[in-house]
Parts: structure tokens; C-alpha cells; sequence
């Protein structure tokens, strides 16, 4: 104990002598460190980390998928009759519950808040093992078809908005025109599973009973529901198969009945698909997260690579130390033990300061990836993560103690003394440069092609044109407090809305639509040709509009014409489609002037316009049909570019007309559309880091290997100059002999890159992002950082006199 105490003063003392080698060390691994600490938690949060439900492995989502004629419709629906059912009558789940997820105002709350609300039944809870911070979940009596009021809150929620107040239990959340009371409040250690949405935090949960759709939507069987979801516990000695197969057949035979009174539900059936939780809750993110782990890997070796060349010339300069340890009778394992000792200390303060830095990083992850990786509020600093440091710690100081102690010629040593240290200086050998410089060449290469292939993806969505205007354009939506109007009552009040909304300051335009051209997922119908409904279906998605819309959002027509303010008006069956369902039906000429059959309406519609195509983030070729008219009271407010639409002001107008009505959505666009490509903002951000991380990293590692070649020949290249040789030719001799483990690093990356490519489409079928320019640009900026890093030290000796280098 006291000999390792001993070392441990001898270590402290050397590296207290070179400060500047101790921080280059430390900061460059605690950055590296800290990626790479950060990285393992997530992947072992998102593929490892158990589900914090018990018995998870019985736990599964069941989502239903439509067919026709057997072609795969689409998956993730249910219609809510059909899920009501399968919730009553299955002894397939030793439990089951139903969710409805909705974004809901609270009217007694400051501000009037819209909050996530999930509409459940009373089971839920005790399936997911929920604990609770206060008061209770639902019961057997707060269960379906009972009616009852009550609600259970978020721990959130109850220090946020009710201040954490003792006598939460004597409060009531009120939502519409129901008063809920509040029995309990969910524990702050409670994770809700995300099954509908990544990022989606649950305020508030409410019995099913008061969810919001009505009475005629409850009995249909047809109409399918992505906020819809059942889920179940698995009996004991049932399988998936088993309870897939009576679910799916429970199900379908209701539903086939029910759609074959519609032309088109002749061949139509569903399925029911049982996934785990984890599946759901996961997704496609193994592959997101694996590869963002791989990366930080190789930024990582890059680092270990770069710093086991600043271990080797310290070695070189600490020779004489060596050598006495060796006259004195120290073994190999001792000197073995010194290198380990200081690099131990170096590397487990670079890892303490790595997981301070992993610890706020978390915080830019869950800013910058919620809703596109799941189990992210999971993240934290653990004993499991810092034992895993300390152990990576410990591996990297093994891994440079034994490097630099076997690099070490121990016989050789005595010769130090014996002759001064004159001419017998330990050296790093030259296969030992090349391959240091390979391995950060070749690392290098196939990190920086990543990284640059998908900054170059990422960049092509963000600069792609949306094809609508977003600057300056509001959506708004107005709750009416459940005030009830016949149609004709409810298009008036509509058209005094708009007007009044016309009038208000800074204003030019206001449209009556659905919603804006950004939402892609909310209403999908069917389009056909026939009123058999027998030929080629396409199923777009449908916006209900007036005849401002397009002018709103500067969409232009490819052919046609717009609606016409009485077609609006009168509801005429009249409809515009957009390039890629006319592109479905044979092309626009095909379609233009032609009736198409919208869903199970009798009369069928005529094409007045082609619109053209709109692009909305990561969604594809989107089928679009608008037509008239919507009673939503929803507007598409355009304002001047300095005017300040803001909610404060829309409450005040809308209570001047009816003191029940307040703002419902309030959305700026041009935010929205941002926000969809904050998933690609947050790649190329961090691919740009990544990429000037790895150039930084090889570029003074390649720097430090290729100065110290170029200074063991300084003596040579001194004799050369001495013997007439120009600078220039001395350069291209130090550069051409610089440059062939650069090219061999290189000729490595590439066939790693496509190895790496291959498999994944061809083996895994994976699509994975890859760009021969992205390739070019990797390799120009390694060829052009070797050189460098091969100029600076040369020319110190060519561009000078020779006496200089054989002194």
C-alpha cells in the first residue's frame, strides 16, 4: 500500500511539472468522455433499461389495420365501437384499459390553459403499477359507463398550477362544462408510457366516459381513430398468436358487416395486431441511437489514438527516469505500473468532469429530441452510469500503460546512462507512427462521411421550399364553451367570426378551414372514380376550406381554377385535389373536369382545380383533396408583417361577442413548420459538432505523429539543403513520404464505409444515409488537415538555414 501511495506522489509531482500536457489530456478526454457517457446511457435507457411496469413482458398495445381486397391499408386505428367491444368482452387479458388522448382547455386555471388530457378507464393505473403522491387512482366504480367525474393530475401539474397546495384533494379541474374532482395526484417517479406520441406528458387523465367523442361516433364501427388505443396484460398460459387470432376475428366480423353497407366496404376487413410496450414505446429508435453511439465510439478512438501519441513522446522525454528505475532493479511491471498510475489520474479526472458535462447534456437531448427518442425524462446520472465511467476510466489508463510500456525497449535502457542519453534516445518506432496515423486517418474518414451525409440529408429538408407560405399566418381555433348551433346557425356565427376577425388590427386575410396545409395526418378518406367504387381507391387527406385558403398560404394551381364564394356557400360538390391524387387517377388531364366519389356520399364531386403539391417534413408525397364547407370554428388568420396577432387580444374581441367564447388553438405556422424540422435542425447541429470535433481531434493527433517524423529527420534534411537540395524538392520528398499512411488510412475507410453500407441495405435492408459527395468532402478535408500538419514542421526546417538543422 505504501509503495502505491509512493507512486501515486511521484505521478501527482510529474504531471504537476507539465501542466500544459495534463490539460491537453483531460480536456480532451472529458469532452470525448462526456459524448461517450452520455451516448451509453441512452442506449442503455432506450434498448436495455427494463420498462418501469411490472411484468412488462405481458404488457401489449393492440392497434388495428385495414384492408381491401388483402392490400394493406394502414395500421394504428381502431374504430371506437370496435374497441369498446374488445375491451368488454376478451378473456384473452388477464387485464385491459382503454385510453382516448385529447389536448383539452381548463377553464379555472390562470390563463386558460390547453393541457394534455388522456381519457382512461380504471384499470390503467393498476396495470401500469402506478404509485401516488396523493389521494388515489380510479376504481372498479369510476370505471366504463359509470359517469362519474373525477380526475387524476399530474405531479406536475399540481406543483405548477395548484402551487403543491396540501388540499389538492378539494379541488376540481374544470373542462367544458364538467367539474372534475380530484382524488389523486401521480407520483413524481411515475413514467407515463409513451404509446401515442413520443413527448407527450399526460396533466391530466378523466374517466373514458367524458371523452369527446359523441354519441353517433361511439356506435360506429367504420371510422378508425389514431388517439384511440386498448392495451392488456396477457393471461396467464395465453400467447400474442392466441389472443391476436380471437381479437382479430371478434373484431372483423362486426366491422365487415357494418362496411358492406357502403359501396366501397365490399372487400374491406381489419386485424388486430398485438405489440409489447417496448415495441411501441421504442420503435425504430435502436437504430437512431446505436449509430449515434457508434459515432461517439470513433470520436472517442480518434481521442485514444490522439493522446496515446502525447503518452509516447512524454515516455521519450521521461527515458532518463526510466532508465535509472531500471539500473535500480526496477521490472517492466514496474515502470508498467507508473505509466498506468498517471494516466489513471488523468483519465478519472477527465471522466468526473465527462459526467458533469453528461449531466447537462441530458438537458439539450430532451430539448432537442423529445418526440423523436422515447424515455428521454428517464435519463439521469445513476450508480450504474458511474460505475461504468470509473470502469471505462480504469480501461483506458490499462490500455495506455500497456501500449507505452511495450513500446519500450527495457534492455536498452542501461545504454541511456551510459552515454549520456546521446544518440540512444527512446524513439517511436516508424510502424508504430504509421499506425497511429491509420487508425485516426481511417476513423476519421468514416466518421466525417457519417456525419457529412447526414448534415447534407438533414440540409436538404430544412432548405427544401414548403410550397406555402408560413410567414406571418396564425392558426386559430374558437372554443365555444359547448354552446350548441344547427348548421345554419353555426355557418352564421361563422361568418360574423370572420368578419369580426377581418376588422381587427393588422389583419389582411382571414380564411374558415380545418386546418393549415402543414397537417397531414388528421382526416383520410377515400377518392374513386366510379360509383361502383370497384376501381383504383386513393386515400387522401381532406381539409375542409373556403375560398381564401389557397390565396392565404400562396398555394398556386397547376391547372383549374379556385372555389367560387357561392360554391363555398351553397356547399356545391365541388372539390380541388392536389398534383400526387391526380397523379393516382392517370395525371391532371385525367382528372380536371372529371367526378370523382368522396367516402360513401351518393352524389360524386367535380375536379375544378390541381393544386400543387406542398412539402411537409419527413411526411413524403401527402394526397391532398380540399373542398366546402367547413363548420369548424377554426381560421387561418393572416397578418402584416409587423402586426402582433397575439391571444390576449383574440379573448378580449371573442368575449366582446359572447362572453363564453375564448381562444381555443393558437398557433403561429411559420413556428409549426419549424418545428417539424427541429428533428433535422438537431442532426445537422450535432453532426456539425461531431464533424469539427473529429477534424480537431485527428488534425492534432495526425499534427503531433507527423511533427515528430519530420523532427527525427531534421538532422537528414539539414545534410540534403547543406548538398544543394532546393526547399521544394525536400518537400515534396517529406510530403510524399508523410502522405502514404494518410492514403492508406484512407484506402481503409473507404472500404470500411462500403462494407458498412453494403451490409446494412443489403444484409439488414437498412436505408441508411450515405453521399459520394459527402465521401469527397471527408476525404479533401483529412488530405488537406495531413497536409497541414505536414507543412508546419517541415517548412521550420527547408525554409531555413541548413547550419540550423545540423546543429
Amino acid at each position: 500500500m505504501n509503495y502505491w501511495l509512493k507512486e501515486l506522489q511521484v505521478a501527482l509531482y510529474s504531471l504537476s511539472k507539465r501542466p500544459s500536457f495534463a490539460a491537453v489530456v483531460i480536456l480532451t478526454l472529458s469532452i470525448t468522455l462526456g459524448a461517450f457517457i452520455t451516448m451509453v446511457t441512452l442506449n442503455y435507457t432506450v434498448l436495455l433499461k427494463p420498462l418501469p411496469y411490472p411484468q412488462q413482458e405481458r404488457l401489449f398495445v393492440v392497434e388495428g389495420e385495414r384492408y381491401d381486397n388483402g392490400k394493406f391499408l394502414g395500421a394504428g386505428v381502431h374504430s371506437y365501437a370496435g374497441a369498446v367491444d374488445a375491451y368488454k368482452n376478451n378473456d384473452k387479458f388477464s387485464q385491459s384499459a382503454l385510453l382516448h388522448y385529447e389536448e383539452l382547455q381548463v377553464s379555472n386555471l390562470a390563463g386558460i390553459p390547453k393541457v394534455f388530457t388522456t381519457f382512461t378507464t380504471s384499470e390503467l393505473f393498476n396495470l401500469l403499477g402506478a404509485q401516488m403522491a396523493v389521494g388515489r387512482y380510479f376504481d372498479k366504480n369510476e370505471g366504463l359507463d359509470t359517469n362519474v367525474p373525477v380526475a387524476v393530475i399530474s405531479y406536475d401539474l399540481w406543483q405548477k398550477d395548484f402551487n403543491g397546495r396540501a388540499d389538492i384533494l378539494a379541488q376540481k379541474i374544470e373542462i367544458g362544462q364538467v367539474g372534475y374532482k380530484i382524488i389523486g395526484v401521480l407520483s413524481e417517479q411515475f413514467v407515463e408510457p409513451a404509446l401515442h406520441m413520443q413527448g407527450r406528458q399526460t396533466q391530466i387523465w378523466l374517466p373514458f366516459d367524458f371523452n369527446s367523442r359523441d354519441e353517433q361516433t361511439r356506435r360506429n364501427w367504420i371510422a378508425g381513430f389514431f388517439e384511440l388505443k386498448l392495451v392488456g396484460k396477457l393471461a396467464t398460459g395465453v400467447t400474442p398468436a392466441q389472443a391476436q387470432q380471437y381479437l382479430s376475428a371478434r373484431i372483423n366480423e362486426r366491422f365487415v358487416q357494418e362496411a358492406k353497407a357502403f359501396p366501397w366496404g365490399q372487400n374491406v376487413s381489419t386485424k388486430a395486431k398485438l405489440k409489447t410496450f417496448e415495441e411501441v414505446i421504442i420503435g425504430d429508435s435502436r437504430s437512431t441511437s446505436l449509430m449515434m453511439l457508434g459515432a461517439v465510439f470513433a470520436l472517442l478512438l480518434i481521442a485514444c489514438a490522439n493522446i496515446s501519441n502525447l503518452f509516447l513522446s512524454r515516455a521519450a522525454e521521461k527515458q532518463r527516469q526510466y532508465a535509472i528505475q531500471a539500473t535500480l532493479g526496477a521490472q517492466k511491471h514496474h515502470i508498467f505500473r507508473g505509466i498506468f498510475i498517471e494516466s489513471f489520474i488523468l483519465t478519472l479526472t477527465a471522466t468526473v468532469i465527462g459526467l458533469v458535462l453528461s449531466h447537462f447534456s441530458f438537458s439539450f437531448i430532451r430539448k432537442y429530441a423529445d418526440g423523436h427518442l422515447p424515455r428521454l425524462e428517464e435519463l439521469s446520472i445513476n450508480y450504474i452510469v458511474v460505475l461504468f465511467s470509473i470502469f471505462i476510466s480504469f480501461l483506458i489508463a490499462s490500455v495506455f500503460g500497456f501500449i507505452i510500456s511495450n513500446l519500450i525497449d527495457y534492455k536498452a535502457l542501461n545504454n541511456v546512462l551510459r552515454v549520456s542519453g546521446k544518440g540512444s534516445g527512446l524513439q517511436i518506432s516508424a510502424k508504430t507512427r504509421s499506425v497511429l496515423i491509420i487508425s485516426q486517418v481511417a476513423l476519421a474518414g468514416v466518421l466525417l462521411t457519417i456525419n457529412f451525409s447526414f448534415f447534407k440529408s438533414s440540409l436538404q429538408v430544412i432548405e427544401q421550399p414548403s410550397g406555402f407560405k408560413t410567414e406571418n399566418i396564425y392558426w386559430v381555433s374558437v372554443d365555444s364553451s359547448g354552446q350548441q348551433f344547427n348548421r345554419d346557425e353555426r355557418i352564421a356565427f361563422i361568418d360574423h367570426l370572420t368578419s369580426e376577425l377581418d376588422n381587427m388590427s393588422g389583419v389582411n386575410k382571414v380564411s374558415n378551414a380545418i386546418y393549415p396545409p402543414l397537417i397531414t395526418n388528421n382526416w383520410t378518406s377515400i377518392l374513386t372514380k366510379d360509383a361502383a367504387r370497384a376501381g383504383e381507391k386513393v386515400l387522401p387527406n381532406v381539409n375542409l376550406v373556403d375560398e381564401k385558403y389557397l390565396s392565404t398560404f400562396d398555394i398556386p394551381l397547376v391547372m383549374g381554377r379556385d372555389f367560387k364564394a357561392e360554391e363555398i356557400r351553397n356547399s356545391e360538390k365541388v372539390m380541388l385535389v392536389n398534383e400526387t391524387v391526380a397523379n393516382s387517377f392517370g395525371g391532371a388531364e385525367s382528372v380536371l373536369g372529371k367526378n370523382l366519389y368522396w367516402d360513401d356520399k351518393e352524389d360524386p364531386y367535380k375536379v375544378i382545380g390541381i393544386v400543387k403539391d406542398v412539402y411537409v417534413p419527413r411526411a413524403g408525397e401527402v394526397p391532398q383533396m380540399f373542398t366546402g364547407r367547413t363548420s369548424s370554428l377554426s381560421f387561418m388568420i393572416s397578418v402584416s408583417p409587423n402586426a402582433n396577432l397575439s391571444k390576449i387580444e383574440l379573448n378580449k374581441m371573442l368575449r366582446q361577442i359572447n362572453r363564453n367564447l375564448r381562444v381555443g388553438e393558437y398557433i403561429n405556422v411559420e413556428q409549426a413548420y419549424r418545428s417539424l424540422l427541429s428533428r433535422d435542425i438537431a442532426i445537422a447541429t450535432i453532426t456539425s459538432i461531431l464533424s469539427l470535433l473529429t477534424l480537431l481531434l485527428a488534425g492534432m493527433g495526425i499534427y503531433g505523429v507527423l511533427s515528430y517524423s519530420v523532427n527525427l529527420r531534421t538532422y537528414e534534411l539539414g545534410v540534403r539543403m547543406a548538398l544543394g537540395g532546393s526547399p521544394k524538392i525536400l518537400s515534396k520528398l517529406v510530403v510524399f513520404d508523410c502522405s502514404k499512411p494518410v492514403v492508406l488510412g484512407l484506402i481503409v475507410s473507404v472500404s470500411f464505409i462500403f462494407g458498412l453500407y453494403f451490409l446494412a441495405n443489403g444484409y439488414y435492408e437498412l436505408e441508411v444515409a450515405f453521399s459520394y459527395l459527402a465521401l469527397i468532402l471527408a476525404f479533401f478535408s483529412i488530405l488537406l488537415v495531413s497536409l497541414v500538419s505536414c507543412f508546419i514542421p517541415m517548412s521550420k526546417v527547408v525554409y531555413n538555414k541548413p547550419i540550423r538543422a545540423l546543429k
